[in-house]
This record gives structure tokens, C-alpha cells and sequence, in this order.
């Protein structure tokens, strides 16, 4: 169950990202909308998941995924967002939400492999 509730976080995060670019709190069309944002929403399914997530990249890609098509459809539904933005910025946001989690899945995979060969030593590892 806790693995599912990182997907609603993010929707819920990008809403209020969303609601605050509305109240001109933070620019909408800023780096913060455009692509820290879909960031985020590839983060916070990894981090609420679990284990389960770090093995499966299916989950990797699906996860924050679901995330986006959530908060999309919301913002539709509520008017936040009209369908033209949805097709504007639902592809920047599935692009990086799906690369920043397949990346962490990448690096945690490779960390834990890391690990198993060399017990009790540290070294550096790289991403690709």
C-alpha cells in the first residue's frame, strides 16, 4: 500500500506546484514548473515504494507514469490546466518524471551490485 501512496503524493505535489503558479507564488512557465517539477514526481514514487520498486524497472517507468497521467487528469477536470496545455506540458513532464526514476533505479541497482561483490569496502560507482 505504501508503494501506491508515492504515486498519489505526486499527483498532489504537482497540483500544488500547479496552484501556486496560479496565485503567482512561483512562475509557471519557469525551471521549476517545467522541469523540477516532473522531476520530483519521478522521485517521489521511488522514495515511498520500497524495495519492491528498486527491482522491478517496469514499476521504474510506470510508477511516476501513473503520477503524471494523475495529476493531469485532475488539472483537466478541475480547469486548472485546458487540454492544449495538457498536450504542451504532458510530454516534458512524462519525459523527465520517467528519467529521473529509471536513472534511480540505475544507480540503486548498481550501488546494491556494488555492494555484493565487495562486503565491507566502499568504492565509487558509476552511472553508466
Amino acid at each position: 500500500m505504501k508503494q501506491y501512496l508515492g504515486i498519489l503524493l505526486s499527483a498532489v505535489y504537482a497540483l500544488v506546484i500547479r496552484l501556486l503558479g496560479g496565485w503567482d507564488i512561483i512562475e509557471i512557465n519557469s525551471i521549476s514548473f517545467l522541469i523540477i517539477a516532473p522531476m520530483a514526481l519521478g522521485f517521489i514514487p521511488f522514495y515511498f515504494s520500497g524495495e519492491g520498486y528498486r527491482r522491478s524497472w517496469w514499476k521504474a517507468v510506470l510508477f511516476p507514469l501513473i503520477s503524471v497521467l494523475v495529476f493531469l487528469i485532475i488539472a483537466v477536470i478541475t480547469k486548472l490546466e485546458d487540454l492544449v496545455c495538457l498536450i504542451i506540458i504532458g510530454a516534458p513532464y512524462i519525459a523527465f518524471s520517467i528519467l529521473v526514476s529509471v536513472g534511480l533505479y540505475i544507480l540503486t541497482r548498481e550501488k546494491k551490485r556494488m555492494l555484493r561483490r565487495t562486503p565491507g569496502r566502499s568504492y565509487q560507482f558509476r552511472l553508466f
